[in-house]
């Protein structure tokens, strides 16, 4: 397999092959698996791969069963540009423990997390940052900083 588990067209697919234990997939199962594929494509247009699949519960092919992997939907992680670091700025208001950890741990998440959620979430803690939105995203992180002794 190419890409950790994955062909081209698995990762066009965003399928990935994994061992039955969840562990990357060996070199050995994968030469299995692909040997097998001759006898999966067998009698027609992979008549015992069908029959094969439609017997295991899990709906792996022969090749997958005898080589113990499993195909698996593995979406590819979409991420946002990380957002400019802000300066530090005090909240509007005086924040529990529990906010301003949960402030803190917004700031650290934020790059992974989509414009779009980024942007829900400062309309959640608009109160403590004064505005929602792109703005209060930047306005959350410079409280973060501002919470973390950052310039």
């Amino acid at each position: 397999m190419l890409f950790d588990g994955q062909t081209p067209g698995k990762r066009a697919l965003e399928l990935k092959v994994i061992a039955a234990d969840g562990a990357p997939v060996g070199w050995l199962a994968s030469v299995v698996r692909n040997l097998l594929r001759t006898v999966d494509f067998l009698p027609l247009f992979y008549g015992v791969g069908l029959i094969s699949s439609l017997a295991d519960p899990w709906g792996r092919r022969l090749g997958d069963m005898v080589a113990k992997t499993v195909v698996i939907h593995a979406p590819r992680e979409h991420r946002e540009l990380p957002t400019a670091m802000q300066g530090a700025h005090a909240p509007s208001i005086p924040l529990q423990p529990q906010e301003q950890a949960a402030v803190i741990a917004f700031a650290e998440r934020a790059t992974r997390l989509t414009r779009e959620r980024q942007e829900e979430l400062a309309n959640i803690a608009a109160p403590a940052v004064g505005a929602g939105g792109a703005l209060g995203v930047l306005r959350l992180q410079g409280v973060a900083n501002w919470l973390l002794g950052r310039q």
